[in-house]
């Protein structure tokens, strides 16, 4: 199955430029070495429904599981579907990353009863101008693009934020108050 995909280049050139063109799908096992030489990291591993609708959750879990091994502590298993996050826990997953559709309060229920250590969820799904529900999961906002709101969300309780526009964030006066 992976030779199918091995070829395809995923170096994203409109947004991170040429310094990555000729990039590949790697497997995760080479992600995994990856993980081991840097060990403050924390590395998501994003597990897409369509994996799940195709090879069923054990099958997909069990392959993570395997490849991961013993060193299961540097990844968090995400996943917007809620069984495989459970399952996740159940099998020994070091730590879990539930996605929600959006933040209302079935939602928030379902979150204190799964007890994830991450909560993601999109900027867009966020309630406005709300603190963001405490429990002892992190919580990740994606799909943030503009400084000022990397720092409300902040403001609001997000523990981190996931973006595209890592170059405008990186350069912005907003998050660099101090810098020349």
């Amino acid at each position: 199955q992976f030779a199918k995909v091995a070829g395809i280049e995923i170096s994203e050139t409109v947004r991170l430029g040429p310094r990555f063109r000729g990039t590949h799908i790697s497997r995760l096992r080479e992600f995994d070495a990856i993980a081991r030489g840097h060990p403050r990291v924390i590395f998501f591993l994003d597990v897409k429904r369509a994996s799940l609708r195709r090879f069923g959750n054990d099958v997909v879990l069990d392959a993570i599981l395997a490849e991961i091994g013993t060193h299961a502590a540097a990844w968090v298993i995400i996943s917007f579907d809620r069984t495989l996050v459970e399952r996740a826990r159940k099998r020994g997953a070091a730590r879990v990353g539930w996605v929600v559709d959006t933040w209302d309060d079935v939602a928030q229920g379902a979150v204190h009863a799964l007890a994830p250590d991450f909560v993601f969820c999109a900027a867009g799904h966020v309630p406005v101008a709300a603190a963001l529900p405490a429990g002892h999961w992190q919580w990740v906002i994606y799909d943030v693009n503009d400084p000022a709101a990397a720092l409300d969300f902040g403001g609001r309780g997000a523990d981190f934020i996931e973006t595209d526009a890592i170059g405008e964030m990186a350069a912005s006066a907003l998050l660099h108050p101090h810098a020349p």
